[in-house]
């Protein structure tokens, strides 16, 4: 089987403050740079958006993974994150990230090669790199108390080559983006939480127990569902030691550590003294149980609390034009808060309780007192949206797609909001022919609607932002 132990061997303390960690992230914003920004950028590569709210997930997803407590994690725009102090955590992980830059490099080697008529050439053969790079600032501070135990700073790179260069650095880095910043993580968690170690546990059986040798092969062959079964009915009658080991490699296998444990202490006091058991590694295994379980990923009353309050997301307020763009960021983000943890109330119960009340609209919920929509949903929080802006201008070689907008949630602690986040995603393209860019841009706006999901990439990078600025857990 394969574990993943923390991998962390310095104090203490800090794997105290990573039981139940809250991981920060803020993305630090571009600097201006006026006149040397041409000469700096050629040699930094050029300026490009960061993916926070991916980096934050997969970063509180390696560390969750690796045997350490998450209690939430979000982007926030301000270190620390006012937000932490929610969730009564164990530790806050602050990350800054600087801008990314993105760059492209060409490099030519000299090749031969035989042509169709078997002769001999000389030729050049051309490679191109693409590269992200970031640079990582990292504070760990146990708390309460907030003594800082652990801080970094890390420059990270994320590069993919091709043999074509048919892109420039900004249009690569648009479709490698979620995999740099899923790289980046990988660094970050690596820090703190193992990565998968081989464990073999030995399970025996009495030559002549046939029952008991096709349940170790099973097992052996990752079966251990009906391997369990087995030896729990033999424990339950009294079995040997080689039993109690088999169910309790099962356990552990599982992932149910405190039966495991339990398990191994039964199965190494019933075999003191067999000759067959002397090559069997207590010390190894108590010792993995020991790290796989501290610290352990306890519960976290405050985030349970947070997590478990039941939330509704009302119909978004909108100013534009579009019809199908405000009703599909709604259920985007639905679907995106319910997988960042979430007790989401149905849109469809919510739309009918508004309706009962008279209301059908975003824009008519504007003047209405958060206390009233709560007690109307018998919800503990509501989320309101307003969309500023959802439409494509085409002019020409020109096409602007933008997305924007802010939400507010509040909850039955307070009728002043708990939480709000406001952005815009603009993607702005050049087409090198007037009637290429006619074309393409016609032919993508036509397949989106037919979808019914227009401005989708847009619309999608929008749910991320909005949705990571919220604390979420890990899955």
């Amino acid at each position: 089987m394969n574990h993943r132990l923390p991998s962390y061997q310095g104090s203490p303390e800090v794997l105290r403050a990573l039981s139940s960690v809250y991981i920060s992230v803020k993305p630090e914003a571009p600097v201006d740079l006026g006149k040397l920004g041409k000469v700096l950028n050629a040699l930094a590569g050029d300026p490009a958006e960061f993916e926070a709210s991916a980096f934050a997930a997969d970063t509180a997803a390696g560390l969750f993974a690796g045997g350490l407590g998450v209690a939430a994690y979000r982007v926030s725009p301000e270190l620390p994150d006012p937000l932490a102090a929610r969730f009564s955590p164990s530790g806050l992980l602050s990350l800054a990230v600087s801008p990314v830059r993105v760059s492209v490099v060409k490099t030519e080697k000299n090749i031969t090669y035989k042509d169709k008529s078997g002769a001999v050439k000389a030729g050049k053969s051309a490679t191109w790199t693409y590269t992200a790079a970031v640079s990582v600032q990292g504070s760990l501070a146990a708390l309460p108390g907030g003594a800082v135990v652990d801080s970094w700073a890390e420059p990270m790179q994320y590069s993919e080559q091709n043999n074509h260069g048919d892109l420039s650095a900004s249009d690569w880095y648009g479709q490698a983006s979620l995999k740099a910043a899923a790289s980046f993580a990988a660094r970050v968690a690596s820090r703190y939480a193992g990565k998968p170690s081989p464990r073999f546990r030995p399970v025996y059986f009495e030559k002549k127990d046939k029952p008991a040798k096709r349940a170790a092969r099973a097992a052996g062959r990752g079966g251990c569902g009906s391997s369990s079964s087995f030896w729990s009915a033999r424990a339950a009658a009294g079995g040997t030691w080689r039993d109690l080991l088999g169910l309790a490699v099962c356990h552990e296998a599982a992932g149910d550590y405190a039966a495991a444990r339990e398990k191994y202490l039964a199965a190494r006091e019933k075999s003191a003294g067999d000759k067959q058991a002397s090559g069997i590694r207590w010390a190894q295994i108590f010792s993995d149980l020991d790290r796989l379980t501290a610290p352990a990923q306890e519960k976290n009353a405050a985030a349970e609390a947070w997590f478990g309050r039941r939330v509704a997301l009302l119909p978004l307020a909108e100013e534009t034009n579009s019809i199908d763009g405000p009703p599909m960021l709604r259920e985007m983000l639905f679907e995106a808060l319910a997988a960042g943890g979430y007790a989401m109330q149905p849109l469809a119960e919510t739309d009918d309780l508004l309706r009962r009340q008279g209301y059908s609209d975003g824009a008519q919920l504007r003047g209405v007192r958060q206390d009233k929509l709560r007690k109307w949903l018998n919800v503990d929080a509501v989320i309101t949206g307003d969309i500023t802006e959802f439409g494509e201008i085409m002019a020409g070689v020109y096409n602007r797609r933008q997305v924007a907008g802010g939400f507010v949630m509040s909850d039955s602690s307070s009728d002043h909001e708990v939480w709000s986040s406001s952005g815009a995603v603009t993607r702005v393209k050049t087409s090198k022919s007037l009637g290429g860019g006619l074309l393409s841009q016609l032919g993508k706006g036509l397949y989106e609607r037919m979808r019914n999901k227009p401005l989708y990439e847009e619309a999608a990078l929008f749910v991320r932002k909005i949705s990571g600025s919220l604390p979420r857990r890990p899955k």
